[in-house]
């Protein structure tokens, strides 16, 4: 039944071989990870891969990064965001983090991007930026988070990603409700081998197809996340 499902390709060797075929089409994944483990490279080739090779227009809004570093930094992974951009296949938007109370400032200039440019791949990085405002109860945070990803799952012809970034003290995703609410969660992370640190992957939910949850080997190379789905890691 999930081979009838339409699914796009990632554009991260060896994750298809995971899904199943790909992301279902329209799905909202959460990509989590701490730093240093690859997650907005990962992001970042997954829109190169719908521009550059499928010809999509594709949405990056960082809340974080100074556009020009962060454009400077992928091309390091041979991912040349910045011309896709001059061709008007994909636009960058660094965002500020609204200021406490004026949350819903930041909601609605993603909310234009989306309806203005018509994405049919976006990327929010870091997502887990976007509830840095919210002082109010764990409750209060809770719906704020379920009506955003409930608002960003409404561009139904867009496959969505949100970074988020998992302290070092902490095994919990966000908020928690993001787990529940997303239709996907991607985590990458550290393993020790021995006195060597590797990286891993590990696909803990995809709504729409079947999927490997085996922890598997994930590596940063010059042209960007590649993963081996024959390399379990136990």
């Amino acid at each position: 039944m999930s081979r009838l499902i339409e699914r796009i390709e990632s554009g991260v060797p060896g994750l298809d071989r995971l899904l199943d075929g790909g992301i279902p089409k329209g799905n909202v994944v959460i990509v989590a990870g701490r730093a240093g483990t690859g997650k907005s490279v990962f992001g970042a080739q997954f829109l190169f891969y719908g521009s550059s090779m499928k010809g999509e227009k594709t949405l990056f809004i960082t809340f974080t990064e100074d556009k020009a570093k962060f454009l400077r930094y992928m091309r390091n992974f041979g991912l040349d965001l910045g011309e896709l951009e001059s061709k008007g296949l994909m636009k960058v938007l660094n965002l500020v983090i609204p200021p406490v109370g004026q949350q819903n400032k930041a909601l609605d200039e993603i909310s234009k991007a989306f309806e203005e440019f018509k994405p049919t791949r976006a990327v929010l990085d870091p997502f887990s930026a976007l509830t840095i405002p919210i002082t109010g109860s764990k409750g209060e945070l809770q719906s704020y988070v379920n009506s955003l990803i409930s608002k960003i799952a409404s561009n139904i012809d867009c496959t969505t990603l949100l970074i988020s970034e998992v302290p070092a003290s902490a095994d919990q995703i966000g908020s928690g409700v993001e787990e529940y609410v997303a239709d996907g969660i991607i985590v990458l992370y550290y393993l020790m081998r021995g006195k060597a640190k590797i990286k891993a992957v590990e696909i803990r939910k995809m709504r729409g197809t079947k999927h490997s949850n085996q922890a598997t080997l994930l590596e940063i190379t010059d042209d960007g996340i590649v993963i081996d789905p024959d390399i379990e890691l136990t």
